[in-house]
Parts: structure tokens; C-alpha cells; sequence
């Protein structure tokens, strides 16, 4: 059981670090384009359904049954460590 909870810890890590290293890309892109305000609220809202789709499909391809306080935390430290 421990070390199923460290395999999908990592994994929610890259989860986290892929979902960061996006938003970087679309911060360059806002910065690049210029974006006004609107269509920069409309890349955030993007890129917090990227992260949600990106989570969801992560735990179910690792068939994680209920989302433990694990899972959240594996997506946040991937995110810092990024």
C-alpha cells in the first residue's frame, strides 16, 4: 500500500510540474500576444480546465478509487517544484 501511495504521489508530481510548465507557456503567449484583459481571463479559465482534465485523467489511468490528501499534495509540490 506505501508503495502504491508513493508511485501515484510521483505521479501527481508530473501531473503538477507538466500543468506548471503549461501555464508558463501561456503566460509567454499572453505576453507575446498582448492579450486584453477578457482574453486573458479566458486563457486562466483555459489552462484551470487543463489542469482539472489533466488530474482527472491522471487518477484514472492510476485507477485511484477515492482522491486522497496525497493526490492534491503530489500536484502541489510538482507545481513548487517546477
Amino acid at each position: 500500500m506505501p508503495a502504491q501511495q508513493a508511485r501515484v504521489f510521483l505521479a501527481m508530481a508530473l501531473c503538477g510540474a507538466a500543468v506548471a510548465c503549461a501555464c508558463d507557456g501561456a503566460r509567454a503567449l499572453r505576453r507575446l500576444l498582448g492579450l486584453g484583459d477578457v482574453l486573458s481571463g479566458a486563457l486562466d479559465l483555459a489552462m484551470g480546465a487543463l489542469a482539472a482534465a489533466a488530474m482527472t485523467v491522471t487518477a484514472l489511468c492510476l485507477r485511484i478509487d477515492p482522491l486522497r490528501l496525497y493526490v492534491f499534495a503530489g500536484v502541489a509540490a510538482g507545481f513548487a517544484l517546477y
